[in-house]
C-alpha cells in the first residue's frame, strides 16, 4: 500500500523555540565607545553576582548610562525585539509598551555564566560589544549555548534526530540575539587573551491602552 507524503502539508515542526540573530548596522561605530564605558564601570565596583561565575557583571541599568553610544543600542535593541515580536505572535496590529532592563558582562580567561533562565521577562537577549578571542580548537569556548526546554526529552534519544542536544552560537561583534526569557541558557568559559564583552537585557511587554 502507497501512502502519499507531501511535506509542507502533512508535516508540522510542532513547539518550535524561535531564536533570532540580527546584525546591528552601527556596530563597528559604537562597540569602541561601548567597551570604554563598561570597562571604566568595572573600575569603580566590583559589579553584581548572579549566573557570572568570574568576571564582571554591572548593575541592570546600563541603558541609562550617560554614553552616546546608548542611544542607537537602545534603537537597535528595540528593532530586533520588534522582528521578533511580529514574526512569532499574532499581534494583528496592536502596539506594545516595552520596558527594557540592560546590563554589562565582562568575561576574561576562564570566567562563564551557569545555566539559568530569564523566566520573569517575556523576551531576552544579548548584544556582543567585544567577541574576544578563543581557541579554533576549542569552538565552544565563549559561546551562548541553549538546552532543549522539552522535558524528558533526552530519555528516548533517536539517532541523528535534533531531540535533547543543546544548540551552540558563537558570540559575533554586532551580533543581537533574542529568545523567549524562560529558555535554559548559559555561556560557556571563555579561554582566550583579552575581554569577552556583552550586553544582556530583558524585555516586558504591555499593551497599549490595557488592552
Amino acid at each position: 500500500m502507497h501512502v502519499e507524503f507531501r511535506p509542507e502539508q502533512d508535516l508540522s515542526m510542532a513547539f518550535a523555540t524561535p531564536i533570532l540573530r540580527v546584525t546591528a548596522a552601527q556596530a563597528s561605530a559604537i562597540n569602541p565607545g561601548l567597551k570604554s564605558a563598561i570597562l571604566a564601570r568595572e573600575i569603580e565596583g566590583p559589579g553584581r553576582e548572579k549566573s557570572n561565575q568570574g568576571g564582571w557583571q554591572s548593575q541592570d541599568d546600563l541603558l541609562t548610562w550617560p554614553v552616546p553610544e546608548v542611544q542607537p543600542l537602545t534603537q537597535a535593541i528595540h528593532e530586533a525585539l520588534g522582528h521578533m515580536i511580529r514574526a512569532t505572535c499574532d499581534v494583528k496590529g496592536r502596539q506594545f509598551d516595552v520596558r527594557l532592563h540592560a546590563w554589562a558582562n565582562v568575561c576574561r580567561q576562564g570566567a562563564y555564566h551557569t545555566r539559568h533562565s530569564h523566566a520573569d521577562s517575556h523576551w531576552s537577549g544579548v548584544y556582543y560589544v567585544a567577541a574576544g578571542q578563543t581557541d579554533p580548537t576549542a569552538p565552544r569556548a565563549g559561546a551562548l549555548e541553549f538546552s532543549d526546554p522539552r522535558e524528558r526529552v533526552e530519555c528516548a534519544g533517536i539517532p541523528q534526530a535534533p531531540f535533547g542536544q543543546s544548540l551552540s552560537l558563537p558570540p559575533v561583534e554586532g551580533l543581537i540575539t533574542v529568545f523567549p526569557g524562560w529558555l535554559y541558557h548559559w555561556v560557556n568559559p571563555y579561554n582566550g587573551p583579552g575581554e569577552r564583552i556583552s550586553i544582556s537585557f530583558n524585555a516586558f511587554l504591555a499593551p497599549k491602552g490595557g488592552e
